[in-house]
């Protein structure tokens, strides 16, 4: 079985696209500062200290699901639909 240039080269050009579609973006969060209160501080103790407060982070998460392949699989699904037109 041989394959032709064009064929190779335009599977390679769809790998590539793919490994840098799933290497690109991703989350980022922004470090939250460490609670002000003293070491060995405990909530309702007589000092008048109060319980630390919970970590807070910005997080952002980017993504657009399936929209990358959908072209692919628009061709795929006519393709079938075509050769198997009573499914």
């Amino acid at each position: 079985m041989t394959i032709d240039r064009p064929v190779r080269v335009g599977a390679l050009t769809l790998a590539t696209a793919i490994v840098l579609a799933a290497c690109g973006g991703g989350a980022s969060s922004a470090p939250s500062s460490a609670p002000s209160t003293a070491p060995g501080a405990t909530a309702g103790a007589s000092t008048g200290a109060t319980a630390p407060e919970p970590p807070t982070a910005e997080l952002v998460l980017q993504g657009a699901g399936a929209t990358f392949p959908n072209p692919l699989y628009q061709v795929w699904f006519e393709a079938f639909n075509y050769k198997y037109n009573n499914i």
